[in-house]
């Protein structure tokens, strides 16, 4: 007699999942309510959020259960229904305005995932524009790494962020951090004189003195390295401000000056030294657009060259390769005999959008001048490497001296995959019968740890 075998079936259903969302919010079936500041009552459930935190497993049904409603003064309203989504739902909305909140309740209550999309979520929107807020939050939640990457993003563009609407509307902790690094890729002037437009927008004053300098600065007045100046750069600010010091802080700003081994009382006697992210010739990321097989089609210099590109992820530019220039007649190429003179500028685009309007709207990051030679691969190295980020697009333009007739033969790739998951993207190539072609045919980055 043979045995019928009883059919089975497991299946994904979604009544437990869409069940508990509805419960989101829900003062009917609430047995706890979160009180804020602001008298703001949100209702919540304590068997789901004792389930995900240990925590609040333990006030609620721990041996000292917490009785009644529990008041909240260490979040905003706002943050705590964020947070209570990563009990209901599969899915939460972190902001700059709400991470400060969910992250510190995710600390505070023992939610590990919380508070580890909230890390993920700064170090992946890491701007110039929010470094110092993000810095504070690292610093506030010890959380090393991401402090690292503030600091070396703070480093690399200190004067633009000294120049930003953000830096004159942060509050004196975030300029803190600036003034205590030691190093700053602008200098101690700018810093002096980014110090005096962040008073002057806090006191909502045009003129100075100095009592209204000590009132918003305080001690940090004396962070400011007068150390890392030269005679001149000190001399030209007293025009302006020199009412601001005492008679004790300019003679010995002076002392420091003109003697290193001079020892200051008052302000801080360590310089500044610049910023330069190290150069490792041993770890170089080629990223090299070259088609195998050359090209049938011959592609006439223009000009002024456009190299633009954009990467998905924070990288170190140190240096980039030209190809081979030719003469074309009748026919047939010819190496360039002669060196081609071309003045490099290598400027951000905003968004990475186009920069259409003039070269001085958009954001130079280094010049300089090179000879091209017709006969050999081009490899023109930067004096200092420069931090290309995902959030803008550069252009490499090179206003070449070039008689009629110059031409490469390369054929190039739109979008280059290299190691670690970093993507180069190239934008507007000149297309000649189809391919893409063009100057700029290898780019040389670090990878930025």
């Amino acid at each position: 007699m043979s045995v019928i075998q009883e059919s089975t079936g497991e299946y994904d259903i979604q009544v437990a999942t869409e069940a508990i969302k509805k419960l989101y919010g829900d003062e009917r079936t609430a047995d706890v309510h979160f009180i804020f500041k602001s008298k703001e009552r949100i209702p919540a459930h304590k068997y789901l959020l004792a389930a995900a935190s240990d925590v609040l497993d333990a006030m609620f049904y721990g041996s000292i259960k917490e009785k009644g409603d529990v008041e909240m003064d260490d979040a905003s309203a706002v943050g705590f229904k964020e947070f209570l989504r990563f009990f209901y739902f599969n899915k939460v909305k972190l902001t700059m305005a709400n991470i400060s909140d969910v992250m510190n309740l995710g600390q505070k209550y023992n939610v590990t995932e919380c508070f580890d999309l909230c890390v993920r979520f700064l170090a992946e929107n890491l701007t110039i524009f929010n470094a110092l807020e993000v810095h504070s939050l690292a610093v506030l939640f010890e959380q090393d790494d991401l402090k690292t990457k503030c600091e070396y993003l703070i480093e690399f563009h200190t004067e633009e962020i000294l120049k930003s609407t953000n830096f004159l509307e942060c509050d004196q902790r975030h300029f803190n951090t600036i003034l205590k690094l030691d190093s700053l890729s602008c200098s101690e002037a700018v810093v002096f004189e980014a110090a005096m437009s962040w008073v002057k927008a806090a006191s909502n004053q045009e003129e100075l003195t100095k009592d209204i300098v000590q009132t918003h600065l305080g001690d940090l007045f004396h962070e400011i390295r007068f150390r890392s100046m030269s005679h001149n750069e000190f001399i030209d600010l007293l025009p302006s401000y020199g009412k601001l010091f005492s008679a004790d802080e300019f003679n010995e700003i002076l002392q420091m000056i003109r003697n290193a081994e001079y020892q200051p009382k008052i302000f801080n006697a360590l310089p500044r030294t610049p910023t330069a992210l190290p150069w490792d010739e041993e770890v170089i990321i080629r990223c090299d657009r070259l088609i195998s097989g050359g090209s049938r089609y011959p592609y006439r210099l223009q000009k002024i060259e456009i190299t633009s590109f954009t990467t998905n992820k924070p990288i170190l530019l140190g240096y980039f390769m030209c190809a081979y220039i030719w003469i074309y007649r009748n026919g047939q190429y010819e190496f360039v005999q002669n060196t081609v003179p071309a003045d490099v500028t290598i400027v951000r685009v905003s968004n990475r959008n186009e920069c259409q309007s003039e070269i001085s709207e958009c954001m130079v990051l280094h010049t300089m001048k090179v000879e091209l030679r017709g006969h050999v691969k081009n490899s023109i190295k930067l004096s200092k490497p420069i931090i290309i980020r995902p959030e803008f697009k550069y252009e490499i333009r090179m206003n070449i001296d070039i008689s009629e007739g110059c031409v490469t033969v390369v054929d190039l790739k739109s979008e280059v995959n290299l190691r670690n998951g970093i993507i180069v993207t190239f934008h507007n190539d000149p297309l000649v019968s189809g391919e893409r072609q063009g100057l700029v045919y290898e780019l040389g980055f670090n990878q930025i740890d």
